[in-house]
């Protein structure tokens, strides 16, 4: 009797050890992975001459339209000023609405920010991103109304934000 419990908690342990290694391999898979992804994204992006962002550059060609995808890609934590006038800039000339989609997700992420809430607002990018609430595409004014959600988080951007002057946008 002692020898069949013994047997048992040995085969109970080996599973459990069985267990364990398969989850340990598992995750260590999913890390090897996960960072070979990150690695190819980040590596296509510096790769490329023309869509790199460099923080020691002063200027960098905002009209080249793989320079945009480029400050998508970018993380909305990392934006810099120039980065969000040419956002705001190229949402009031884009007539693509995935374009617009893309630009407002982006303001949306980098509007989390306190510091990029006061700089949206600076650079007059409420009433420019409230003007996307009656826009004809449905993707679009869900994005404008995050985007404007993560505004609202600021008391300062709430005064622009206000009801009455929300239905002179309508």
């Amino acid at each position: 009797m002692a020898e069949s419990s013994i047997s048992t908690r040995f085969v109970n342990m080996k599973a459990l050890v069985g267990i364990l290694a398969g989850a340990g391999a598992s995750y260590g898979l999913y890390k090897l992975v996960s960072l070979s992804l990150r690695k190819s994204a980040t590596g296509a992006l510096s790769e490329s001459s023309e869509m790199s962002l460099q923080r020691d550059t002063p200027m960098m060609d905002y009209d080249h339209p793989h320079n945009l995808y480029a400050v998508y890609l970018y993380l909305a934590g990392d934006l810099e000023p120039q980065h969000l006038k040419m956002l705001l800039s190229c949402l009031q000339t884009s007539n693509d609405q995935e374009e617009r989609c893309r630009i407002l997700l982006t303001l949306g992420n980098a509007s989390a920010f306190t510091v990029n809430q006061n700089l949206i607002r600076e650079y007059e990018g409420i009433p420019t991103i409230a003007g996307f609430i009656s826009d004809a595409a449905p993707e679009v004014r869900v994005q404008t109304l995050n985007t404007l959600n993560n505004l609202c988080m600021n008391i300062q951007n709430q005064e622009q934000l206000k009801f009455r002057s929300m239905l002179d946008l309508l």
